[in-house]
């Protein structure tokens, strides 16, 4: 984009919003990625700098890539030619420039001609024989060698690393890590790996020929062409992509995976292939994982209005992954958290990762944002299309509880005023920047907002019009907001000014009274108006009262309003937003008796919770009655507040709280209250009788991991040698979660003899994610609990052969690490303070013994301190 946009807030139904805006210039000349901007000078006010991230200047554009690679596993490296197919945009060119970083470049050569380059690590710049036109046409190629593990590692919140290209375990020395190549190309990494033009708002086909040993299997984007065997030992694959995509969806894989296969049908009755890449162990799984996909594609493609267009829909989970996942076109990577089996599924699905994901192909591969100021454009769909599926496939609620998690997410990567920025933000200092808590969490919750705003039918038509309108295009956030208004006909930028290109969000003041038979309510908009826009917000607001509930529309609009409304009889209750659809912080003071009403009649959960919370807060004893009634509400998350909220009247109300949490941690329905209820019990009523044959009973028959782990963790306390019956069932069990609550046993519970339980499980293929982590936290527990010197030696030893410098485990190991030696220290100066004690008494011999413990202490510290 060539041009500052002013922004000059319209008005449109009385929606007016006020903010102070300067005056600026229109930049001069673009630098290819950002500008300098200077506001208008005169004589009275001050001069003023900042940054306009423009996107990429296209001199040339992208038409085709070919890459040959092989792989170099022992120096991890890759070996590659890249041949590009480009043709200048407009005006004519002389020189190409290539984004290639941290390569060796042995050559480039044009129609049989070797052509001259400068190279200065980041950038590859190439004369060309002659000067291009706009109707011409480039092939060149470039030999390379990439070594992706000598550059310094970056990254994001959301891609914790932008070496491009990882080598996971290639020599095989970790026998917990199968050996495994795969990409991150987000934002512009994937130029570590091959020569391109490493801009979102390029696009190309492309062909990769991957050479690798014959027990290899290799995924990347497009259909797999041919498999052809070369000296009996290796095997070239062509993976071929004729639709066009930006470079940096571009990816490849790489190991011994299973391939689990499955299709999916158009409805023109041609089937594609939706194949699940997996390690074999994990064979078995990977259906129970991903066996939603097929009814996926179905749905997004008729809530879309577009066809699902790509030739394949492949996932694959890899190890020591950088991000979550990755929407890399028909060829999805997620991280290793994804391996469950049955049991943790039942605490955990990842639908809402693989939806994310796959929505992504309309938002963001399809149509794809033209720089990363613009990346809500993909990130905001792909985020509010979990919603989506939620609602489709989980009913309202669920998706209601969903996107109240967007906004809670939103609302804690806010907490100061200096942490909003524009949802569109043209002026970040990084652009990694862009991946945060509105580019996702607040984008979703403005496409929801803009859905109630002009209607379901004219939301979802205008979403079919802006992605056949820009298929195979870039867009920026106008774009939308043109599609919006040409199926609706209605001027939509007071709702694109205020929401994508300002920042903050409403805080509204509401207090009422009754006079005369009407209700009067007083609503104030108490954001810094200085930062801030004045919000327009069409809504409603549904009263309750003697006759009945009454919903009337409703248009916050001004700072300062006063909305009047008839009321019959009694006034039990009001609620504006009844179905909370707005991104609003409210400030809101009601009376109990409304509140128990609302507890007891909204149809939103979230005020049904907010209202238990305020009541257990103003008198838990007097609303004892509510809160019990509460563990029995239609909606999860409400029975969970009531349970929270049950300690305020334990010891009151405990025969009929007992009676309601056994119940409940048997028989309700979802295994985050079974498992709250659960917890309670075993907080505030440890010595009740029937504990223990509920632990036993949750460990025999509940299906939620979860709840079978908490349940352990209470039997190891009022049945040990029970529990570790069932612990040794569960040494060899595939859940990463079963496998962790042994470790948190054995920590707590194990001997010396059960250190070898630790390395069994830290060794094996089982621990996922966070997991990794917890298992090196509960062996320090083991070892700080354990004082056998020999043991505490041999659970570092195994402590450092689980750290892997090139994972997120580094800064945990460190933290365990230093966590121990404090640890030990104080061991040590109890002992001391023991020693002089007794030196004191002039026990001898009890100095001797100590002394030698003393020895053997440090010893151990110098070994943790190496």
């Amino acid at each position: 984009m060539r041009l500052i946009y002013l922004l000059f807030f319209s008005l449109l139904s009385g929606c007016s919003i006020f903010k102070k805006t300067e005056a600026t210039t229109l930049p001069v000349a673009l630098n290819p990625t950002t500008t300098e901007l200077k506001t208008t000078q005169d004589e009275y006010s001050p001069r003023v700098q900042g940054i306009y991230h423009a996107s990429r200047e296209k001199r040339f554009e992208l038409i085709h890539t070919r890459l040959d690679v092989r792989f170099d596993w022992q120096n991890a490296t890759l070996l590659g030619v890249a041949t590009l197919t480009l043709s200048p945009k407009f005006y004519p060119q002389d020189t190409l420039y290539l984004d290639a970083k941290g390569m060796s470049i042995e050559y480039v050569i044009s129609k049989n001609q070797i052509l001259s380059f400068n190279y200065n690590g980041e950038t590859l710049a190439i004369p060309l024989e002659r000067t291009y036109l706009k109707s011409d046409t480039l092939t060149l190629s470039v030999k390379y060698i990439a070594r992706p593990d000598l550059r310094p590692r970056g990254g994001s919140q959301a891609i914790a690393g932008d070496k491009g290209l990882y080598f996971i375990n290639p020599k095989g020395d970790n026998p917990s890590k199968m050996p495994q190549i795969w990409t991150q190309g987000e934002t512009e990494s994937n130029s570590v790996w091959f020569p391109t033009i490493d801009a979102p708002n390029q696009k190309m086909a492309q062909d990769l020929f991957i050479t690798v040993d014959q027990r290899y299997t290799t995924l990347s984007n497009g259909r797999l062409v041919s498999s052809t065997t070369v000296d009996n030992k290796l095997r070239i694959d062509h993976w071929q992509q004729i639709l066009p995509h930006a470079p940096y969806l571009t990816m490849l894989g790489v190991g011994e995976f299973a391939v689990v296969k499955d299709t999916w049908k158009r409805s023109d009755g041609t089937t594609i292939p939706v194949h699940y890449y997996v390690e074999p162990a994990w064979e078995n799984h990977a259906r129970n994982i991903f066996g939603n996909t097929p009814e996926m594609l179905s749905y997004f493609s008729k809530l879309t209005g577009f066809e699902y267009p790509w030739d394949k829909y492949h996932q694959l989970i890899v190890r020591d992954y950088v991000s979550g996942a990755m929407e890399n076109t028909g060829a999805v990577i997620f991280g290793d958290m994804l391996y469950s089996t049955a049991g943790d599924l039942v605490d955990q699905n990842w639908d809402d990762i693989i939806a994310h994901e796959l929505s992504h192909h309309w938002f963001g591969d399809l149509v794809t944002c033209e720089s990363w100021s613009n990346l809500p454009m993909n990130e905001s769909f792909a985020t509010y299309f979990e919603v989506l599926w939620d609602e489709y496939k989980n009913g309202k609620d669920a998706a209601a509880y969903h996107l109240q998690g967007d906004k809670q997410t939103y609302f804690r990567t806010t907490k100061n005023q200096s942490d909003h920025h524009n949802l569109i933000w043209f002026d970040y200092d990084d652009k990694e920047q862009m991946f945060d808590g509105h580019s996702y969490s607040k984008g979703a919750c403005i496409l929801h907002q803009l859905r109630q705003v002009i209607g379901d039918e004219a939301f979802f038509a205008g979403i079919k019009h802006y992605l056949h309108q820009n298929q195979f295009g870039t867009v920026e956030a106008h774009d939308l907001r043109m599609a919006f208004e040409s199926v609706t006909g209605i001027d939509l930028n007071w709702f694109f000014n205020q929401w994508f290109f300002a920042k903050g969000h409403p805080t509204l003041e509401v207090k009422h009274e009754v006079k005369n038979d009407s209700l009067f309510v007083f609503i104030k908009q108490k954001q810094d108006l200085n930062e801030f826009p004045l919000y327009c917000l069409p809504g409603s607001i549904r009263i309750w009262d003697a006759a009945g509930s009454h919903d009337y529309a409703i248009n916050v609009a001004n700072e300062f309003e006063v909305k009047a409304f008839p009321i019959s009889g009694t006034l039990l209750n009001w609620v504006i937003d009844p179905e909370q659809n707005w991104l609003v912080s409210w400030q809101v003071k009601k009376p109990d008796a409304f509140l128990a009403h609302q507890l007891n009649h909204a149809s939103h959960y979230v005020l049904r919770k907010e209202a238990l919370q305020i009541l257990a807060e103003r008198d838990a004893q007097k609303y004892a009655s509510l809160i019990l009634e509460s563990m029995n509400d239609s909606f999860f998350d409400v029975r969970l507040e009531a349970i929270y909220q049950s300690n305020r009247i334990k010891k009151t109300a405990d025969i009929a709280l007992l009676d309601l949490l056994k119940n409940k941690a048997v028989h309700d329905e979802h295994p985050q209250v079974r498992l709250a209820a659960l917890t309670f019990l075993h907080d505030h009523f440890p010595k009740n009788s029937d504990l223990l044959k509920l632990a036993h009973k949750t460990i025999t028959r509940d299906a939620s991991n979860l709840c079978k782990a908490k349940a352990l963790s209470i039997l190891g306390n009022l049945n040990t040698s029970l529990a570790f019956e069932h612990v040794e069932l569960w040494q060899n069990d595939q859940s990463s979660t079963l496998r962790t609550a042994t470790l948190a046993f054995y920590a707590e519970h194990g001997d010396t003899n059960h250190l070898n339980q630790f390395q069994k499980a830290m060794q094996s293929t089982f621990l996922q994610g966070q997991d990794r982590m917890a298992a090196m936290l509960h062996l320090n527990a083991y070892l700080t609990r354990i004082k056998n010197p020999e043991i505490r030696s041999s659970g570092l030893l195994l402590l450092k052969n689980f750290y892997d410098a090139e994972t997120h485990e580094r800064l945990v190991y460190e933290y365990v690490l230093g966590r121990m030696i404090f640890q030990l220290s104080e061991e040590l100066k109890a002992l001391d303070e023991e020693i002089a004690a007794y030196e004191a008494a002039k026990d001898f011999v009890w100095v001797q013994r100590l002394q030698k413990e003393r020895n053997l202490l440090i010893d151990v510290i110098k070994k943790f301190g190496e």
